[in-house]
């Protein structure tokens, strides 16, 4: 799958919450719609290391915050 790192996936995923919120801030809607759009990959990491076989206890713990 790409040798994608599910870890990987979920510190970007993290971003977009934080992107969300300064984008209301400073009145950026179209970068605001985007973030929230993207706000679900958080989801994809933990399919993404159950189909590569990379579940790991940081994974597990990184997922949860």
């Amino acid at each position: 799958m790409l040798g994608v790192n599910p870890n990987i996936i979920s510190w970007i995923a993290l971003l977009f919450p934080i992107l969300f919120f300064i984008s209301l801030i400073y009145q950026q809607p179209v970068l605001a719609f985007i973030c929230l759009l993207l706000t679900p990959l958080d989801a994809l990491d933990g399919y993404v290391a159950k189909k590569t076989g990379k579940v790991t206890h940081y994974g597990e713990m990184l997922d949860a915050s």
